[in-house]
């Protein structure tokens, strides 16, 4: 009965509810002791110095009683007590006393209790939510996954607020380093209430990252937001197919399989290493590392393990005409037992009867990471050739598999939040990875020639090098032949030509000037130089996509451009784009008049100039 009072009580009086029930009984008590120990001391006849009766008042009988209950006694007021005051009081003080250890205790008691404590932690954490001033996502789970996605928002400057029903992942976050207070909330983020806590509301409210472990959880988040507020932005975590559909079928905007997904990108690796080695540059969260592509052989692969992850692997090799042999601990379960070898892959035998000896390849797909190490482990001792391919599914055990040092990882959490991360700042960079990757190699090694030369990872004798092998130049530089610095910190963003976030073009181009590309890559410190940023896609305002768009383009309304450049230069460019001034100065290399009269009498001369040489 209790319970059912306890959930249907209005969350802004839940605290104050749960001190009223919980401490009804010793507040009653009180008062009641209160009120006959000042009754009695004011009924109770005392006598003056002159030894005439006296009666004490009310406020005189509730200041005495209240400094005698409390046990610091200021003595006998107005006038020495007679012995039945004395007796009076010295009964009242023992009550009053008991009565008090008696509702402290109580108070001990609820302080500690769980209710109240997961009320109080609502209450400032709905109060928290309350005081955001800037624009927030609602990240539900807060596991590998979650943290990791958290971390990566905060390093940009976006706020989270954080749901789970996980007490020790809530209790984390406050241990976590983040640059800003991050709210926390432990429920279930399945509950509407839950959501609505966290903001769900809120109008600053920018979207609802769905990625707990459970798809059934993930899929009721979805249906509940889309149903709750259908326009805002829904980011679902799906590892089952019949998930993803059912997602889709509502409209959920991003739904987002790490095993299928590692699965194309390792496809992508096999048949065009160029692109994959793109799409690590361009999805690198924080720095641009300038590695080897990763090569994997063509020939018969051992797979480890036929869950979702092996399925997904074994669709995408199959694709690429690959053969693939299977190992499986329970052939029945996983539907294989037609075609895989029964065992776990630790095994020496196992992996010998799968033709370890004669394979290019071995992936470690189960869902432990201790088999995972011993199948590689295995793996390597019979077979020193093989490429080495291991899933991790704990994101605290990376320092292990660092030391058996696989060719390829498929770390579930890192996928699932770069991937995240990276539609939520900048949608159009996974237009552009998801299109671009098809392109030739030749194009595909143009582009990367175009990021090293702006991140200046190499010299201009180089550049021509690269556009053939890419890669050939890091080797030589890893072996101490070339002094090349390996990483650089770089961030990619989009701009849309509007009157918010460019409002200098649009005073350009309203005025009837044509502004080409390469003139908003210009140093607005120096003009003559340009800003180490590449322009990697241009969508028009009437939806065609120019990939590697030449400086010659000319800008227009409207057009939605994607760049990429060293940390930092971002900001300059911006300067740009809203300082009129600063904009005329690098197209035309001269100063516009600061004043309204004076910008009117050069467009009057630049008009009659033009009528003249007509």
């Amino acid at each position: 009965m209790s319970r059912h009072l306890h959930t249907s009580v209005d969350y802004h009086d839940k605290t104050i509810y749960l001190v009223m029930r919980r401490l009804r009984k010793p507040i009653i008590l009180l008062i009641v002791v209160y009120a006959i120990s000042i009754l009695g001391l004011v009924l109770i006849p005392g006598q003056t110095d002159g030894g005439e009766p006296y009666h004490i008042s009310f406020f005189e009988a509730f200041y005495i009683i209240s400094y005698t209950s409390t046990t610091i006694g200021f003595g006998e007021i107005p006038y020495p007590f007679t012995q039945h005051q004395r007796l009076w009081v010295l009964l009242c003080l023992y009550a009053s006393v008991i009565t008090w250890l008696y509702a402290i205790g109580k108070i001990l008691n609820l302080i500690q209790d769980d209710s109240f404590r997961e009320a109080v932690a609502e209450n400032g954490f709905k109060r928290a939510v309350r005081r955001l001033n800037r624009p927030f996502y609602i990240v539900c789970g807060f596991g590998d996954t979650g943290q990791l996605l958290v971390k990566f928002l905060d390093q940009r400057g976006i706020q989270a607020v954080v749901v789970d029903k996980n007490i020790a992942t809530i209790s984390s976050l406050e241990l976590m380093p983040y640059g800003s207070y991050t709210p926390g909330l432990l429920a279930d983020a399945r509950r509407i209430k839950a959501l609505e806590w966290a903001g769900l509301h809120n109008s600053l409210c920018s979207g609802v990252v769905a990625i707990t472990d459970e798809d059934s959880v993930n899929l009721k988040i979805a249906i509940t937001v889309k149903l709750v507020r259908p326009n805002l932005k829904v980011i679902c975590r799906a590892e089952s197919e019949d998930a993803q559909k059912n997602m889709a079928s509502f409209h959920t905007d991003y739904i987002l399989n790490p095993f299928e997904r590692f699965a194309e990108r390792f496809a992508l690796a096999i048949h065009s290493p160029e692109g994959h080695m793109l799409y690590e540059w361009l999805t690198e969260l924080g720095h641009c590392a300038m590695v080897r592509p990763h090569k994997p052989p063509r020939g018969r692969w051992i797979l480890c393990g036929y869950g979702r992850f092996g399925k997904a692997i074994q669709r995408q090799l199959l694709k690429e005409g690959i053969e693939v042999t299977v190992v499986e601990a329970d052939p029945i379960r996983t539907r294989c037992e037609s075609f895989a070898i029964a065992g776990r892959g630790t095994e020496a035998d196992t992996l010998q009867q799968a033709g370890v000896e004669s394979a290019v390849g071995v992936i470690a797909g189960t869902d432990d990471d201790t088999n995972n190490l011993s199948i590689i482990m295995t793996a390597q001792e019979l077979n020193r050739t093989l490429f080495m391919v291991a899933r991790q599914n704990r994101h605290d055990n990376l320092p292990i598999f660092n030391k058996v040092n696989p060719e390829l990882m498929m770390q579930r959490s890192e996928i699932i939040a770069r991937d995240i991360f990276t539609h939520l700042i900048n949608p159009p960079m996974d237009i552009f990875l998801r299109q671009f990757q098809q392109r030739s190699r030749e194009q595909i090694n143009l582009l990367l020639s175009r990021l090293s030369a702006v991140m200046e990872l190499l010299s201009v004798e180089d550049r021509h090098e690269i556009e053939r092998e890419p890669w050939s130049l890091i080797e030589e530089s890893r072996e101490g032949q070339k002094n090349v610095e390996l990483y650089q910190l770089t961030e990619n963003w989009s701009v849309l030509i509007d009157e918010h976030h460019a409002p200098a073009v649009v005073e350009h181009l309203e005025q009837g000037r044509t502004i080409a590309l390469h003139q908003l890559l210009r140093d607005p410190h120096d003009r003559e130089k340009r800003l180490p940023i590449v322009a990697l896609m241009v969508q028009t305002r009437g939806g065609e996509r120019i990939f590697v768009p030449e400086g010659e383009y000319e800008v227009a309304y409207r057009d939605k451009i994607l760049f990429f450049s060293r940390l930092g230069f971002r900001y300059r460019q911006q300067w740009l784009l809203c300082d009129g001034y600063l904009l005329y100065h690098v197209l035309t290399g001269k100063y516009a008049p600061a004043s309204a009269l004076l910008r009117w009498y050069q467009r009057y001369r630049e008009q009659r100039s033009g009528r003249g040489g007509s």
